[in-house]
């Protein structure tokens, strides 16, 4: 974990305007971002900046099998990160790109 803090902050340091914190999400801000969430009724979940991502591992604990989750990441240190982390998982779907595209890849 220390470690992921660490890749988090040294990456905040070089890239300010692409990444909005310096430390990544806490393990409590995840579970109250989420908390609403109705997992039952969502087939396709956005998630946008996933940094090291946090809110994928959480989101993938309480999805159903067949729901897609589309992660966008900007930044590729994190984006490469991510696509290492999530390669064997079939829910999870790594995109580097703007939201600002999102509808293109949800068509």
């Amino acid at each position: 974990m220390k470690n992921r803090k660490n890749k988090f902050l040294k990456e905040f340091l070089k890239q300010r305007k692409q990444i909005g914190s310096a430390i990544p999400s806490s393990k409590v801000l995840v579970k109250k971002m989420l908390e609403k969430i109705d997992f039952d009724s969502s087939d396709v979940i956005v998630e946008f900046g996933a940094g090291l991502g946090a809110f994928t591992r959480e989101l993938l604990k309480n999805i159903k099998p067949q729901t897609k989750i589309f992660v966008f990441e900007i930044h590729t240190p994190f984006y490469e990160n991510l696509i290492v982390e999530f390669a064997n998982n079939n829910n999870v779907i790594i995109i580097n790109d703007s939201a600002e595209n999102c509808k293109k890849y949800l068509t």
